[in-house]
């Protein structure tokens, strides 16, 4: 029950209007994108996470980004789509990865998740590249 909740009191947090209303945006947006995947709705999180990136663009949001849209290329490699539409998903997902990376350099896990974008694009050598 608390799981079916958190959706609802995630979208009111983001538009508290209180001293700390970027943090709490910013957090609201996180956890709002996150929860929507683990509810099965992938492409609204990518909505979400991509607002999220446009509106505080930290290098965490960015990995986010592309954990969701490595998370939506292989749901679309599950269904019976088009295997441009996901590697679309997978180019997106390594974009994401590429951003944060200017930003901040991350954890051996966001370049676990890099590479896999690039694996799944068939670009070897960039996944090579990566695991340098």
């Amino acid at each position: 029950t608390a799981f079916r909740d958190a959706g609802p009191l995630l979208e009111a947090a983001m538009s508290f209007g209180g001293p700390r209303r970027r943090e709490l945006d910013e957090l609201a947006r996180r956890c709002l994108a996150t929860y929507l995947v683990l509810a099965g709705d992938v492409a609204r999180a990518t909505i979400v996470a991509e607002e999220a990136c446009q509106r505080h663009g930290g290098a965490g949001l960015w990995r986010l980004l592309g954990e969701i849209w490595n998370q939506r290329g292989i749901r679309l490699g599950l269904e019976p789509t088009s295997r441009c539409q996901r590697d679309a998903a997978f180019q997106q997902a390594k974009n994401a990865y590429e951003k944060a990376e200017r930003l901040s350099s991350g954890t051996k896990r966001s370049y676990t998740a890099w590479a896999f974008a690039h694996t799944m694009l068939e670009d070897v050598e960039g996944s090579h590249e990566i695991a340098k």
